[in-house]
């Protein structure tokens, strides 16, 4: 296609050129000699521009590849830096005692999508709170760092019951889907600030895989936070109150997607699905570099391409789910009586054993 372009361009580019000397022997008037002067003169100051611009086109690719890789290597650096992260916060706790559940390991696979200084903060303040106590560190003084409760929701039972539903199909979707790469480390059923979301899932492995089990990671995070509404759909909880007061009774209950409109307004998913359409635009872009392999610059969000990407992930994450109903039924049912479930658990109430961390299988 490139080849055609320029080759017509050259065409007319010689074409101009001869086009004076043809009227000169004809003995054309000047004034169409000068015409003809004057679009040859156009002629090749547009294909001069048009080759200024492919120039400027290829520099700006590079530049993007170049950025890209950069973006890669400096997350392979992340990635590989494990052992390092670890020693490190090794030698921020020395000398500190730590409870038997307080796995420095597992602590540092948590801080993978936190900045150092939130993790020195975590540090910092669980030491405050083990000296105020006289205690070891332990998990639990993280977790009052990130939970919050909510006396009012923690007193009521059925509303107790409807989070648990909420938060419990998050942690089977993780565990029924079963990504060799990543695993459930626990789920809560207490208020959560801006840092949680009522669960927590953590690497199985040492370096995340790229391409195709990269992507395949991204799509099963996209499902695990679909999961929390439809959890509330399968058990009844109560739809209110709506995101943006939205009105369900303008909506068709005879439609396909009636389901998916009524998960989607619920203002207790809200955050779900920002999380879900962010991933979805993340997935359609990294589709979009492999398979086109052209300039990113031209990749333009699809909102309606964004959105039927969802929509089917929740259908096909909404059918696994209500195939293991009971499991949601019974996970919830614990932690309405724990407030938090750990994976081993989490996994025997799905009948399922926790994978292993890479470390663990040392």
């Amino acid at each position: 296609m490139k080849i055609n372009r320029k080759l017509s361009l050259w065409i007319l580019l010689i074409g101009m050129v001869c086009m004076p000397t043809e009227q000169a022997q004809a003995r054309m008037m000047s004034n169409n000699t000068m015409y003809a002067i004057a679009c040859t003169t156009f002629g090749a100051a547009s294909y001069v521009a048009y080759m200024m611009y492919q120039d400027y086109c290829k520099q700006q690719a590079e530049i993007e590849k170049k950025r890209i890789a950069d973006n890669n290597d400096d997350q392979e650096d992340i990635k590989t830096s494990f052992d390092e992260t670890l020693n490190f916060f090794k030698t921020q706790l020395k000398g500190e005692q730590l409870a038997a559940d307080f796995d420095l390991r597992i602590f540092t696979l948590l801080m993978t999508d936190f900045s150092l200084q939130t993790a020195m903060y975590f540090i910092d303040t669980m030491k405050e709170s083990a000296h105020k106590q006289s205690t070891p560190i332990s998990m639990k003084h993280f977790e009052d760092i990130i939970l919050q409760d909510n006396e009012d929701v923690m007193n009521d039972h059925q509303t107790l019951l409807d989070r648990a539903y909420h938060q419990a199909a998050h942690a089977v979707a993780i565990i029924e889907l079963m990504n060799p790469h990543v695993a459930l480390y626990n789920v809560s059923l207490h208020g959560t600030n801006s840092f949680f979301c009522g669960f927590l899932f953590c690497p199985l492995v040492k370096d995340i895989p790229k391409s195709e089990d990269h992507l395949k990671i991204i799509e099963d995070t996209i499902m695990y936070y679909l999961a929390g509404g439809i959890g509330e759909q399968l058990f009844n909880v109560s739809p209110l109150p709506r995101y943006d007061d939205f009105d369900m009774s303008e909506c068709d209950i005879d439609s396909y997607i009636y389901e998916y409109v009524d998960m989607i307004s619920r203002l207790s998913v809200s955050y779900n699905i920002e999380c879900a359409k962010d991933l979805s635009s993340l997935l359609l872009y990294f589709n979009y570099l492999n398979t086109d392999g052209s300039d990113p610059d031209n990749f333009v969000i699809n909102s309606q391409e964004r959105n039927n990407l969802v929509f089917s992930l929740y259908k096909k994450i909404q059918a696994i789910l209500a195939v293991n109903n009971d499991k949601i039924k019974k996970l919830a049912e614990v932690l309405v009586k724990k407030g938090t479930v750990y994976a081993d658990e989490a996994y025997a109430i799905c009948g399922k054993k926790r994978p292993l961390f890479y470390f663990e299988k040392e």
